[in-house]
């Protein structure tokens, strides 16, 4: 090969590799569409899948980005574990808890020791928490999620079969 082939060739390579380029940014577009169509759709079906009343324990640390209703606006989004909360109202993009047991920490004097002491009290305090906030809580909780995911499977077997 002389000096003009392997300029030739290498042209060449290069309009394939821009060839490839240009597919390749296709593609990540449309995966980019697709996945954002699944995640719309995840929020649809767990909007769903969720029942009014129904009430989850927090094994973990959590923090939901959302809102406090009511009129005492000071309460914190987070839970930690063994706390309860109770969903009250499925909105388009939101859900209101209700959480029901909070934990409170007091000191005791113990001994002649200051030892901290956790209990749960009944609480009756109102958010609006955001739908993704706690779709990817629960997720996390492999329970839930295989039985969330079972219900989809379920749900879109009985739309193909039109019932």
């Amino acid at each position: 090969m002389n000096y003009l082939d392997l300029e030739s060739e290498l042209n060449k390579q290069r309009g394939i590799l821009r060839e490839l380029q240009s597919q390749v940014a296709k593609c990540s577009v449309t995966i980019g569409n697709i996945t954002h169509q699944r995640s719309q759709m995840e929020l649809q079906y767990f909007t769903e899948y969720l029942d009014i009343g129904t009430q989850y324990t927090f094994n973990s640390y959590v923090n939901f980005r959302g809102v406090p209703t009511g009129k005492d606006n000071f309460d914190s989004l987070s839970f930690k574990s063994g706390e309860k909360i109770e969903i009250v109202k499925k909105n388009q993009k939101s859900i209101v808890i209700k959480c029901i047991k909070k934990s409170k920490v007091t000191w005791q004097d113990v001994n002649g020791q200051r030892v901290s002491v956790q209990e749960y009290i009944d609480y009756d305090k109102s958010f609006r928490v955001e739908i993704e906030s706690l779709l990817h809580y629960l997720l996390k909780d492999q329970t839930f999620s295989n039985n969330f995911n079972s219900w989809i499977k379920r749900r879109v077997s009985l739309d193909a079969i039109g019932i």
